[in-house]
């Protein structure tokens, strides 16, 4: 009899772990999705980040476990971390870019979402590229946006709904390269951390008013375009000259 009622406190403890842990989907009645069925096309596609100010702009180095499925986002995985309920991760689906996506859900005001913390940043303008898909096409949901928000100090972000840029609407199914609708700006250099999720035209607490983003990498560099001097001061030939026949002559390659 003690070893029956020992066997059932353990099955007790953990159905109120599991139970604790996915009380918010329950709530809002998210179904999650099997990463592993999952048939995805490429689209065009822009993998070149020569100057990535993230770690891990391609999501390859997450770690999973330690949740309800087994692609959940564990709370030790660096550098990006899970922030709000349980995004996912998986290495196994053919990407677009790198070998590693991140799945989530969310709208307005109610979803999941990750961060890293530690980013050196100057101050400045920085454009975002990334590469993603829309995972969950619904009556409701037509389209998904992702959201970034900048803020100061380590640690997981505070809010949901922070101010931050976004994408243009994203309604493919296939893999595409976007980026925020404006750069992102820094007015005091510093470090820094970014949290990301998805959103879409709602602000109901509901799963059904919900969209799902896949991303395959992210990056970040500064919004500086050669030739600039104000990039690079070093830069010290001119675009591009006249000769004495009065024909332009590009220079592809100036002196830095």
């Amino acid at each position: 009899m003690k070893k029956l009622l020992l066997t059932l406190g353990i099955i007790t403890s953990f159905t109120a772990n599991i139970f604790s842990q996915v009380i918010n989907e329950k709530k809002l009645a998210v179904k999650p999705i099997d990463l592993s069925q999952l048939s995805i096309e490429k689209g065009k596609v822009d993998c070149n980040c020569n100057k990535n100010l993230l770690q891990d702009g391609g999501f390859e180095k997450l770690t999973i476990g330690g949740g309800i499925l087994p692609s959940d986002i564990s709370t030790s995985s660096a550098p990006w971390k899970k922030g709000y309920n349980t995004p996912q991760w998986t290495s196994t689906i053919q990407p677009a870019c790198d070998k590693g996506i991140v799945s989530m859900w969310g709208n307005k005001v109610v979803g999941e979402s990750i961060y890293q913390n530690g980013i050196a940043l100057a101050a400045g303008s920085y454009k975002v590229k990334f590469t993603a898909r829309f995972a969950n096409p619904t009556t409701l949901s037509t389209l998904v946006r992702l959201k970034l928000f900048l803020y100061s100090g380590a640690g997981a972000p505070t809010s949901y709904d922070a101010a931050g840029v976004v994408s243009t609407d994203i309604s493919s199914g296939v893999w595409a390269t976007y980026t925020t609708t404006t750069n992102l700006t820094v007015t005091t250099a510093g470090t820094y951390s970014i949290a990301l999720h998805p959103e879409n035209n709602y602000n109901q607490n509901d799963g059904s008013y919900v969209s799902w983003i896949q991303l395959d990498n992210i990056c970040i560099e500064t919004a500086c375009e050669v030739p600039d001097e104000k990039c690079n001061p070093a830069f010290t030939m001119a675009p591009f000259v006249v000769n004495n026949q009065s024909c332009i002559i590009i220079n592809a390659n100036p002196t830095i």
